[in-house]
């Protein structure tokens, strides 16, 4: 079996690529096998009857006809079900690994606060997000929060001395078929892989008011994001 880890921090498109992947029909089915929030319900539908045997339901489930397995995984779930044994016994040795993440911290920190307050973290689940008064403060709550996120992983990719190939949330959203292209090399055979369709379900739920809050707080508060962007460790 191939197999292929998506780290990712909140809300840098890993829905939308996870969906672009599984369009493919040949690059596993990737998908938050290790969500606390979700995962004894899929143990449930798995009939798994421990943990050990959850992971290889998982690997039949997840996988694609020709042998490939996606996962997505943030630190939190790395932590809390792979950190101590599994990770170094399924996905240490061949295994491809890609990291997620998004340049724009601050369009990220909004996003992720409107998500909280709205309840509507993608677009399957409805058609617009509250728009927000700006706060400087709620802001940067959520930029540390992601940044908390973005450490922790930094020391997992050291930890296990992980080089993933670096993918922008940005870089996705200009070009969704590079980034296909770049995590199904060595994978599968290249004549397989076929342009994505970026129309799925997921799309981009930022509106003018996200714009307007991210433009706001970098001139209220510019010292502030010249230290974030100059301290980044992914």
């Amino acid at each position: 079996m191939k197999k292929y880890v998506i780290f990712f921090t909140p809300r840098s498109g890993s829905s939308w690529l996870g969906q672009m992947l599984k369009d493919t029909g040949v690059l596993g089915k990737p998908d938050e096998w290790f969500n606390p929030e979700s995962i004894s319900v899929v143990m449930r539908r798995l009939k798994a009857d421990s943990f050990e045997d959850y992971i290889h339901k998982m690997f039949e489930r997840g996988k694609t006809v020709n042998n490939v397995f996606g996962v997505e995984l943030t630190p939190l779930h790395y932590e809390e079900y792979l950190e101590k044994k599994y990770f170094k016994e399924y996905f240490e040795t061949d295994t491809k690994y890609i990291l997620l993440m998004r340049q724009d911290i601050v369009a990220q920190a909004i996003s992720l606060w409107k998500a909280n307050e709205s309840k509507i973290f993608h677009s399957v689940e409805g058609d617009a997000q509250n728009s927000m008064k700006f706060s400087e403060w709620a802001i940067k709550r959520w930029v540390t929060h992601i940044l908390q996120h973005e450490n922790k992983m930094a020391e997992i990719l050291e930890e296990k001395n992980l080089r993933p190939i670096r993918i922008s949330y940005e870089f996705m959203a200009s070009n969704p078929a590079a980034v296909i292209n770049l995590i199904a090399s060595d994978l599968i055979d290249m004549k397989l892989v076929r342009n994505p369709s970026t129309t799925n379900a997921y799309r981009k739920l930022a509106d003018s008011n996200s714009e307007e809050l991210a433009a706001e707080f970098y001139h209220k508060c510019h010292r502030y994001c010249a230290e974030v962007f100059s301290n980044r460790k992914i």
